[in-house]
C-alpha cells in the first residue's frame, strides 16, 4: 500500500465500463523453482550531508558493479536531491543532483542505462507549479548533469501540481517519465518522453479527467504500458493505457486475471519482462477467533487461478505490517515490508520467492526504539539492494537513509 505522506497515486471517455472487462494478456510462470536465499551484507548509511532524509530510490547497472541510491534531504535550509554511488564494494561521497535549491525538491526516481549512466527524475517547484524534472549524468568528476523540466500536456484540462513521478528506461535506453498531477478531486496521468526530434514531450493519458487517477506504474510488456488506479462510483479500479509506436497513439489496455486485486488498497505493481504482473499491499486483518485486528502484508499474482487475490506470507500474528515494496529478480519476486509491535519496535524484512507461500524471508534491520519506514528495492539476477528511512524515534527530522545489499545465492 502506498505511503500516506502525500497523495501519490476521469479517464478515457467510454473506458469506465471496459475497466471490468479485462483484455487478454500473456504471462509466464515458474512452478516449483527454489528461490534464491538472500545473504545480506552490512548496513551502510548513505545520507552523510543532509538531514530529514526521505524517499529513497535505487538501481543497479547491468554489470552489477554500480549501485545508485537517490533520496531527498535538507542541507543549508534547502531540500535537495542527492545521489550516492557504490562501485564494487566501495561507496563514493554523496553528490547533489538538482540545480534548484529553492525548489523544495522531492521524491526522486532513478534508472540506469546500458552504459552505466544514471538517470533521475524528481519533483521541483517552479513559480506556483510543482513539476517533474528529468536529468542524466554527464560526468562523475566533476559532478555534472543535463536537466530538463517536464511540462504539463498542452491540451490538459486539469489544473494543479505534480505529486508523484516514476522514471523508467526502455530497451534502447530511452527515458520515459510517468506522473500524476491535479488538485482536489481531479487528478490526471501524464507520460513524458523524447520524440524523434529529441524534444521532451508530455502526453495526457486521462484526457478530460474528473476524478482521481493515481499511482501510475510503467512497464514494457514489451510495449510501453502504464497502469494506475481510477476512482469511479466510490470504488477504485486498476486500468491502463498502452502505446503503439506504429500508430503513435495510446489506447486502453487492461490486464486480465487481476479481477480479485483489491484496488482500494493501492497495491504496488511489478512485472518481469514477459509477465505476469504481481502486487504487494497491506490491509487490516482480523484474526479468526481472537478478534485481534492487525495490518498484514499480502501478495497477489496475475494468473487464472487466483486472479490477483491476496495471499499472506508468514507474519507474526501480533505485529502490524505495512510500508511495502517489491521488484523482481529474474522470475522471482523480491519484497520488503516493515513490521511493528510494542515489544519489538520496528523491524524490516526482505523476502524472495515466486509467491507468498515460497517466500524466503530474512530480517534486514531492527530498531527497538526508532522508526523504520519507506523501504525501496533494486535487484539483478544475483543481487538485491534495499534502502529505507530510519530515525531514532525522538524527532522525525532525524531520519537517515540506510542501504543493505544481499547476494542472491541460487
Amino acid at each position: 500500500m502506498k505511503e500516506p505522506r502525500l497523495i501519490r497515486r476521469a479517464c478515457f471517455a467510454g473506458a469506465i465500463a471496459a475497466a471490468i472487462a479485462f483484455a487478454p494478456h500473456s504471462y509466464a510462470q515458474t512452478k516449483g523453482l527454489k528461490p534464491p536465499q538472500p545473504a545480506l551484507g552490512p548496513a551502510q548509511q548513505v545520507s552523510l550531508l543532509s538531514f530529514d532524509n526521505l524517499h529513497p530510490s535505487l538501481a543497479f547497472s547491468q554489470d552489477e558493479q554500480h549501485l545508485y541510491v537517490v533520496w531527498d534531504g535538507v542541507v543549508k535550509g534547502s531540500r535537495r536531491i542527492f545521489l550516492r554511488e557504490r562501485i564494487g564494494n566501495n561507496w563514493l561521497q554523496p553528490v547533489i543532483v538538482d540545480t534548484n535549491p529553492a525548489g523544495d525538491n522531492t521524491m526522486p526516481s532513478v534508472a540506469v542505462d546500458s552504459a552505466g549512466t544514471p538517470h533521475v527524475a524528481w519533483i521541483s517547484q517552479f513559480g506556483t507549479k510543482r513539476l517533474p524534472v528529468y536529468a542524466r549524468r554527464i560526468s562523475r568528476f566533476p559532478n555534472t548533469w543535463a536537466q530538463q523540466t517536464v511540462s504539463i500536456p498542452s491540451d490538459s484540462t486539469v489544473t494543479g501540481n505534480c505529486d508523484y513521478v516514476q522514471l523508467r528506461l526502455d530497451d534502447n535506453d530511452r527515458p520515459w517519465v510517468v506522473w500524476q498531477y491535479g488538485f482536489g478531486s481531479a487528478y490526471s496521468i501524464a507520460c513524458s518522453r523524447f520524440d524523434s526530434a529529441g524534444y521532451l514531450t508530455s502526453e495526457e493519458l486521462t484526457p478530460g479527467a474528473t476524478s482521481h487517477n493515481l499511482y501510475p506504474e510503467l512497464f514494457f510488456l514489451p510495449k510501453p504500458t502504464v497502469y494506475w488506479y481510477l476512482a469511479q462510483a466510490d470504488q477504485f479500479y486498476l486500468i491502463g493505457s498502452q502505446y503503439d509506436s506504429k500508430k503513435d497513439r495510446w489506447s486502453v489496455s487492461l490486464p486480465d486475471n487481476m479481477e480479485n486485486l483489491p484496488a482500494q488498497t493501492f497495491p504496488d505493481l511489478v512485472a518481469t519482462s514477459k509477465g505476469p504482473l504481481a502486487a504487494i499491499w497491506y490491509d487490516r486483518l482480523t484474526t479468526t477467533g481472537s478478534g485481534q485486528s492487525t495490518d498484514k502484508v499480502f501478495l497477489g499474482i496475475q494468473n487464472p487461478e487466483t486472479k490477483g487475490r491476496g495471499e499472506a506470507p508468514p507474519q507474526d500474528a501480533s505485529t502490524n505490517n505495512h510500508s511495502v515494496s517489491a521488484t523482481v529478480s529474474g522470475q522471482f519476486l523480491v519484497t520488503s515490508w516493515v513490521s511493528e509491535s510494542y515489544q519489538l519496535g520496528s523491524q524490516l524484512y526482505l523476502g524472495v520467492g515466486e509467491n507468498a507461500e515460497a517466500l524466503q524471508t530474512v530480517q534486514v534491520a531492527n530498531s527497538p526504539d526508532g522508526i523504520i519506514s519507506n523501504p525501496r528495492l533494486g535487484a539483478t539476477l544475483s543481487h538485491a539492494a534495499i534502502a529505507w528511512e530510519e530515525n531514532d524515534g525522538m524527532a522525525l527530522s532525524s531520519s537517515e537513509i540506510l542501504v543493505r545489499v544481499a547476494e542472491l545465492t541460487r
